[in-house]
């Protein structure tokens, strides 16, 4: 993932942003950007708590294709990360 991209991940966690994700698999999900982790593999994620399912999810940044924001704000509305 480019450094820029990343950083609209790291923005998003700061913020505590509503934010929906479209996966490489075309599933939608909605809910919060918390923060993110890198494993010891090097394999980076975003924990997402789901608006549904209520409980925190561990999203690699890998199959993340797109993250719009659920409100306004200064920084992003839609950030496509499969270019």
């Amino acid at each position: 993932m480019l450094c820029e991209l990343h950083d609209y991940i790291e923005i998003a966690c700061l913020f505590r942003y509503q934010v929906a994700l479209l996966l490489d698999t075309d599933e939608e999900l909605e809910g919060v950007a918390i923060d993110t982790l890198t494993k010891p593999d090097k394999t980076e994620y975003l924990i997402f708590v789901d608006n549904d399912l209520k409980k925190e999810m561990e999203i690699p940044l890998s199959r993340i294709r797109q993250m719009q924001s659920c409100f306004d704000n200064p920084h992003f509305n839609k950030v496509d990360f499969s270019t």
